[in-house]
């Protein structure tokens, strides 16, 4: 049984999946934002929570995106811990029809995500160093738990 009155880490989101046999569809949600973030497939959760660490600074990435826009705009820049969005005994009390995971961001360097996938009880299901191994993790997690 998880502790609900447990801070929720800022560089961690749970991912609420109801939907996984072909698209994971599901919701995800940090404390980094208000709002319950929706996707339609695990490559658009991504694209989410890295726009939204960009914007939060948190966990900060060790580099700077390319982009081809003429006026550049610096995103890594240190601007310390930001505040909690959404309340962690919220994050804690989603859960997914099919499946609930956590994941913890440990850095984003080389322009890639490293950190641990968790189940509820906040055992450690892989570590991965890439957004394809974490990709990967969820997958076969889903795909080990309808069997």
């Amino acid at each position: 049984m998880q502790d609900t009155s447990k801070p929720f880490p800022l560089n961690a989101f749970r991912i609420c999946i109801d939907h996984g046999k072909k698209d994971v569809l599901g919701t995800a949600f940090s404390p980094l934002t208000k709002y319950a973030i929706p996707f339609y497939g695990l490559g658009e959760l991504l694209v989410k929570m890295d726009a939204i660490f960009d914007q939060q600074g948190y966990p900060q990435s060790f580099q700077d995106k390319r982009s081809f826009e003429k006026e550049k705009k610096l995103q890594n820049r240190y601007r310390g811990l930001p505040g909690y969005q959404m309340e962690s005994k919220i994050i804690r009390e989603k859960k997914g029809e099919e499946v609930t995971l956590d994941v913890m961001i440990t850095a984003r360097k080389n322009t890639s995500w490293q950190g641990y996938l968790l189940d509820l009880e906040g055992s450690t299901i892989q570590s991965f160093s890439g957004e394809l191994a974490l990709m990967d993790g969820i997958i076969n997690y889903i795909e080990n738990r309808q069997r």
